[in-house]
């Protein structure tokens, strides 16, 4: 009896599998609120701004990059605002300022990186403009422009408390008419031509902290004009100095300064 040869045919299978995973586009988000007072956000950051009624001291985060196009963002003399950068960008691309600063100012970034920015990408635009009067207080981030500060007014000669943070300009870091009013804690201070100049109009020096660094030189004025060099920059505390202004009157801000 012929065997017959039984034959396990095991069926070829081919399978092609397509994983469908979804597909997500990182896009800037134009339709996110830009920026929040206490817990109340506001879709951009000026209507944030006009929401302020009170002369108190207001903070104001921002939640996403802000781009102010050829606009300005103005702080009349009755505001007091904190604005927390929170590691996002202000930018705008006008011949004025990003900021055009009237009454008092306090710029910080509570990002772990601080990438925190303000800067006007106009060729010849400023950071923050003053307008005859202001107060800034930097405690951190970064401020860049033409000149990163630009003041051409000495009736009164606006404030400047800086504590930390950057102040960049691709021609000079601080333009500024009167550095009587201009005090340096800490931070870096970079220009493209000069770090500071006041123009030769001031009789003042304005005051150095011992951590504060200047990049590419800077003209003090303390009667004669002199070349201030940041391999120069070895302070010897000579006098003190107790600045107090209305507008920070919940912090005095008391330091110690050289007259170099």
């Amino acid at each position: 009896m012929d065997r017959i040869k039984k034959l396990r045919l095991r069926p070829i299978v081919d399978l092609k599998v397509d994983t469908i995973l979804p597909h997500y586009e990182i896009t800037k988000c134009e339709a996110c609120n830009q920026a929040k007072v206490g817990n109340k956000e506001f879709p951009t950051l000026q209507k944030a701004l006009n929401s302020i009624e009170s002369p108190e001291e207001t903070i104001i985060t921002l939640l996403t990059d802000v781009n102010l196009g050829e606009s300005t963002l103005t702080l009349d003399t009755n505001t007091n605002v904190v604005l927390d950068l929170a590691g996002h960008k202000v930018t705008s691309r006008n011949f004025d300022g990003t900021i055009y600063l009237e009454g008092a100012l306090t710029v910080q970034d509570s990002s772990e990186k601080e990438t925190g920015v303000i800067e006007n990408l106009y060729p010849k635009g400023m950071g923050i403009y003053f307008n005859k009067s202001g107060v800034l207080k930097q405690e951190g981030g970064t401020i860049k422009g033409y000149s990163a500060l630009y003041n051409w007014s000495n009736t009164p000669a606006p404030f400047v408390i800086m504590n930390g943070g950057t102040l960049k300009g691709s021609w000079y870091g601080i333009s500024y008419l009167d550095a009587a009013n201009i005090i340096i804690n800490n931070g870096t201070i970079q220009g493209g031509v000069m770090a500071f100049n006041n123009w030769g109009k001031s009789k003042h020096s304005f005051y150095i902290g011992e951590s504060s660094y200047i990049k590419k030189g800077a003209l003090l004025h303390n009667g004669i004009a002199k070349k201030y060099d940041a391999t120069e920059n070895i302070v010897i505390v000579k006098n003190q100095y107790e600045i107090v202004n209305p507008f920070f009157k919940h912090s005095t801000i008391t330091s110690s300064f050289s007259l170099a």
